[in-house]
């Protein structure tokens, strides 16, 4: 965890491959809700190293926020949400543009649709985080097949939140917005955006 949190040129690789020794741990289901706990350490840790911008950092990037994917989808899921420093790692990584950062994306959006599949954030996300909405839909519009992975996480993420009655008469209204990204999702061809299709 030391490792995970160091920053400078002489500890790039030892922090990579302490973040990458947590992404590992983090899928063991037995271990999750410890590191999460870990709020000092491990996961400020992971917060931190989400939220690396130099390029030579990517590489932790992408082992912190698959990580943080992993830890997503277990324990209390509303509370990676409440967390403002987690929230806005992940908010911001599901914004990254450009090739090079398409695994960081997609695994923030895979963790935003982890969250959004649990009942008690359906609301809180859709109607509390305007950053989130814009966030979600703009992935779901995206139409470049090399973002196929985080298209659907973000179409996923629409499909799990509309099963608020709530969120889904929002959604029915944003004809500028979500329901533009769903048809334009319903029309896509081919067995490679079968998912696309069946969330739209």
């Amino acid at each position: 965890v030391a490792a995970a949190g160091r920053g400078g040129l002489a500890d790039r690789k030892a922090r990579i491959c302490a973040l990458g020794a947590l992404q590992n741990l983090s899928s063991d289901a037995q271990l999750k809700s410890k590191i999460w706990e870990d709020a000092q350490g491990a996961r400020a840790a992971l917060v931190a190293a989400a939220r690396l911008e130099d390029p030579a950092d990517r590489m932790a990037r992408v082992c912190a926020l698959g990580a943080l994917q992993n830890l997503s989808n277990a324990g209390d899921a509303q509370a990676m949400w409440t967390d403002e420093p987690s929230r806005g790692a992940l908010l911001e990584a599901a914004r990254l543009q450009g090739a090079a950062d398409r695994r960081s994306r997609a695994c923030a959006l895979g963790a935003l649709r982890n969250l959004a599949a649990k009942s008690e954030n359906r609301e809180l996300m859709w109607k509390g985080t305007e950053d989130a909405r814009a966030v979600v839909v703009e992935a779901a519009r995206l139409s470049d097949p090399a973002d196929r992975e985080a298209r659907e996480c973000a179409l996923a993420t629409i499909w799990n939140l509309a099963a608020e009655p709530a969120n889904a008469k929002l959604m029915d209204e944003d004809a500028a917005g979500v329901r533009l990204a769903l048809s334009a999702a319903s029309r896509t061809q081919g067995p490679e955006n079968r998912k696309a299709r069946g969330y739209a």
